[in-house]
């Protein structure tokens, strides 16, 4: 675990913030732009496989798995390791990189079973058993229910497929959000399987709090009442397309 350790540090300044491909990409000035994270893991030239994991309450989670090179004799099998993603981001924020600057490369050229995981509701996990995604139901979630059920989903789904007992976990902003509401979850059983699944936590951009918020604009928004936010942002998938095309004009503004 000290070699997951030092490829953190190593890599934590190059994690990247990426939405979902972007219709209005260019295409051939940036071939990446228009590449999945299935696409982008194999023009990088490293093996995928596709996982899925379905989560208690019905969402169909997809995963990206870049399975562990040819080990020596007598190595044993290759630790397993889950990458989890940051706010309105998706699993490919770990291959958007080159092979020496993304995490999942440097892991898997490291000997890890690497997995990328992705929350209910991102561009890869657009599915439920329950509801249609173009339901309001299927919207009606937050930071709990990912910490509830898509951390244990995501990490028995990488256990299972790896054939290890434990888990590595690494997760970015929100990723470590929801790893730290797991493990001190008010429902004792859910803290305890996933404190029995991880054998170690690393939390990049880690977030619990949002106290110490500098932007005003910011800071104002969360004392608009709800009704006002969903009648300006919607109630389902965001950003919207429009929504897109504001966010990318005013955000730099807003954000600096």
């Amino acid at each position: 675990m000290k070699m997951l350790a030092a490829i953190l540090v190593a890599a934590a300044t190059v994690v990247a913030a990426a939405t979902c491909i972007s219709p209005k990409a260019d295409c051939d000035a940036y071939p990446d732009a228009c590449r999945n994270v299935t696409q982008l893991i194999i023009s990088n030239g490293y093996p995928v496989e596709a996982v899925t994991a379905t989560t208690e309450d019905g969402f169909v989670l997809s995963m990206q798995r870049i399975p562990p090179r040819r080990r020596a004799a007598g190595a044993g099998a290759a630790p397993a390791v889950l990458l989890q993603h940051g706010f309105l981001d998706a699993s490919h924020t770990w291959v958007i990189n080159d092979r020496g600057h993304s995490l999942a490369f440097l892991l898997s050229d490291r000997g890890y079973d690497v997995f990328l995981g992705n929350n209910r509701g991102n561009c890869y996990s657009m599915r439920s058993t329950r509801y249609s995604n173009d339901t309001d139901a299927f919207w009606a979630y937050s930071f709990d229910e990912m910490a509830q059920y898509d951390v244990i989903a995501q990490l028995d789904a990488a256990a299972r497929v790896s054939g290890q007992s434990k888990v590595a976990y690494v997760g970015h902003s929100q990723g470590t959000l929801q790893m730290f509401l797991a493990l001190a979850h008010p429902n004792s059983t859910v803290a305890a399987r996933v404190a029995k699944r991880v054998s170690v936590f690393g939390a990049l951009a880690p977030v619990a709090y949002l106290t110490h918020l500098s932007s005003y604009v910011v800071r104002e928004l969360a004392h608009v009442p709800r009704a006002v936010l969903h009648f300006v942002l919607g109630r389902q998938a965001f950003p919207s397309q429009h929504q897109d095309d504001v966010l990318r004009r005013w955000a730099p503004g807003v954000c600096a």
